[in-house]
């Protein structure tokens, strides 16, 4: 099973562990800014992936890293000459 949810549920998907038998979550945030800066804490379960929807022109999503943080960067700081989304790849 792969699930694709609001990323403001995320917290509360965590607690409960409603998506420990999940294969992959997608979550969808609405802006670049609603990206958190770290997930919670890594524990076995499904693949974590965040999604960011540009409105109806595009949606980027990149998988967690190792440590359960975000690797999508669409801040100014990505990529300083011109505003292009950047994934941030560690490790």
């Amino acid at each position: 099973m792969h699930l694709v949810l609001p990323g403001w549920t995320e917290r509360a998907v965590a607690a409960t562990g409603l998506a420990q038998n999940a294969a992959s979550i997608l979550y969808v945030h609405a802006s670049p800014d609603a990206v958190p800066a770290s997930g919670p804490p890594p524990r076995p379960g499904p693949r974590i992936l965040d999604a960011v929807a540009l409105g109806e022109t595009a949606l980027v999503a990149a998988k967690r890293d190792p440590d359960g943080r975000p690797s999508l960067d669409l801040s100014a700081a990505a990529d300083p000459g011109g505003g292009v989304p950047a994934a941030r790849r560690n490790g």
